[in-house]
C-alpha cells in the first residue's frame, strides 16, 4: 500500500528476490506507473552487469502490478503498508484491509516514528499487526527491523495480552529473509533501533555544516573513519523530507538531542529532498541519479560561510559521540535484546565500520569513562544535546572502580 520510493522498492525486493507475486496499490496511477519502472530500471541493472538474463527480467517484472483498488486473492499472506506518517491514514488502512482479506492475512506497517500498538489499536485482529520497518534504497540496505505490539484491552473488567502472535512475527521473519533481508527484533518504541541511533549522528553533521564545515570535508571526515557512506549523503538517500517528519514526534519523546536544527526549512523550502529529487547536499545525474558532486549552492540557501576551522577527527569525535550515546540510551530502555545484534545492526543498517566490530564494540574498546568525559566537554562547547545517558555514566563509574581497585598500593 503506497507507492513511493520506499513502496517501490518493497514491491521490487519481493518480487526479484523473493519471487513472490505483489500489487502495488496507490490512489494516484501515475504513482504505480512509476513504481513499476523503478522496478524495471532495478532489474535492467542486473541484466546490465550480466548477473540476470533478459528473459528472467520479464519473469520478474511481470510478478509486479498495480492500480487503485483490492484486487487478487483474498487470502494474501501479507498487506505492506508504506505511506505517509499518519496515525489514522494508518489505522484506516488497517481497517480497509480486513474488511478485504481473510482472517489470516498479516498487516505489516512500515513506520519510522509511530508506535505500531497505536496503529493496531483499532484492529478487529490486532494480533495480525506487526511493524516490519524497511530502510532507504531499500535494494542496498539490508536490514530490516521486526516490530511486534504489545496492547491491553479491557476483557469483562481484566485486562489481557493482545499483542502481535507468535505466528505473525514469524510470518514476518519469513517473508524478510526471502526478500534476502537480515530481521532485527526491537521493542516498539519511535525510531527503533537504527533510526533512533543514527538520527542524532546525522543531525551532527549537519550542524558542523551550520558551524562553517564544508559538506565534503565532513563527509570524507567520516568515510575515513570507516563508514561505507558519509552522514550528508547518507540524509540524501534517507531523504531530508522525511527525516524532518520524524523528529517533532522523536523530540517529543526523548528531549533535545531530536530537535528540529535551524534553517533546515530554508532547505525544504528549496525543494532539496535529496536523491529522489536529484537535489539535496549533493548534486545527482539527471538519468542515472547517481550522486556527482556536492552542491555548492546549499551555503547560500543557509546563509553561511565555509570556513573549515575543526580537524576532521573533532568532526568524526561530535558525529559518532551522539551515536554512541544513542545507543547507550537504546540498552537502557532495552531497544534491542543484546549488544550483539545491536553490532551486527549497527554495521548492516547504519554502515558502521566493520572492522571496529561494531558500534557497542567500538564503546567497548574506547571505554565508557572516555566517552563520558568526552561527552561532557562536548555539553560545555555545544550544549545539552551531549548530555551522557545515565547507563553510560554508570558504566563509567563501574569501570573507574574496577580500575582503582586493580591499581598496587604505592609504599
Amino acid at each position: 500500500l503506497g507507492s513511493g520510493f520506499m513502496g517501490a522498492g518493497i514491491a521490487y525486493i519481493t518480487a526479484a528476490r523473493a519471487g513472490l507475486p505483489v500489487r502495488i496499490k496507490d490512489i494516484n496511477p501515475d504513482g504505480v506507473q512509476k513504481a513499476l519502472r523503478l522496478s524495471y530500471l532495478l532489474l535492467q541493472k542486473e541484466v546490465d552487469r550480466g548477473h540476470l538474463p533478459y528473459g528472467k527480467l520479464l519473469q520478474k517484472i511481470y510478478l509486479i502490478s498495480g492500480g487503485e483498488r483490492f484486487i487478487g486473492k483474498q487470502t494474501a499472506d501479507i498487506v505492506i503498508e508504506s505511506v505517509y506518517e499518519d496515525l489514522q491514514l494508518k489505522q484506516n488502512l488497517i481497517e480497509e484491509s480486513e474488511s478485504y482479506y481473510d482472517k489470516n492475512t498479516i498487516f505489516a506497517s512500515n513506520t519510522l516514528t509511530l508506535s505500531i500498538a497505536e496503529i493496531a489499536a483499532k484492529a478487529q485482529r490486532p494480533q495480525n499487526v506487526i511493524g516490519v520497518h524497511y530502510f532507504t534504497p531499500v535494494s542496498q540496505r539490508r536490514m530490516v527491523e521486526i516490530v511486534p505490539h504489545f496492547l491491553q484491552r479491557n476483557v469483562q473488567g481484566k485486562l489481557s495480552p493482545q499483542g502481535t502472535s507468535q505466528q505473525t512475527i514469524a510470518k514476518a521473519i519469513s517473508l524478510v529473509i526471502e526478500q534476502g533481508q537480515i530481521p532485527l527484533l526491537v521493542k516498539d518504541s519511535p525510531g527503533f533501533f537504527i533510526n533512533r541511533v543514527l538520527i542524532p549522528y546525522l543531525l551532527e553533521a549537519y550542524y558542523c555544516v551550520l558551524d562553517g564545515e564544508a559538506v565534503g570535508t565532513i563527509d570524507r571526515a567520516l568515510l575515513e573513519f570507516g563508514f561505507q557512506v558519509g552522514p550528508l549523503a547518507m540524509i540524501d538517500e534517507m531523504g531530508l523530507d522525511i527525516l524532518v517528519k520524524a523528529l517533532p514526534t522523536l523530540e517529543r519523546r526523548f528531549g533535545i538531542r531530536f530537535a528540529l536544527p535551524h534553517k533546515v526549512d530554508q532547505l525544504l523550502l528549496n525543494e532539496r529532498k535529496g536523491r529522489k529529487n536529484r537535489r539535496g547536499f549533493y548534486l545527482y545525474h539527471s538519468r542515472s541519479g547517481n550522486r556527482t558532486q556536492v552542491d555548492k549552492s546549499i551555503y547560500q540557501v543557509l546563509d553561511i560561510t565555509v570556513e573549515n576551522n575543526l580537524e576532521p577527527e573533532q568532526i568524526v569525535r561530535r558525529c559518532i559521540l551522539m551515536m554512541l550515546n544513542e545507543a547507550a540510551y537504546c540498552l537502557q530502555e532495552q531497544i534491542i535484546s543484546n549488544q550483539n545484534e545491536g553490532n551486527v545492526a549497527s554495521v548492516l543498517g547504519m554502515f558502521f565500520p566493520e572492522f571496529r566490530g561494531g558500534i557497542y564494540a567500538y564503546m567497548r574498546d574506547v571505554g565508557a569513562a572516555t566517552i563520558v568525559a568526552e561527552l561532557e566537554l562536548m555539553m560545555a562547547q555545544h550544549g545539552e544535546r551531549f548530555r551522557p545517558c545515565p547507563w553510560l555514566v554508570q558504566q563509567a563509574v563501574e569501570e573507574l572502580t574496577a580500575q582503582s581497585t586493580t591499581e598496587p598500593t604505592a609504599r
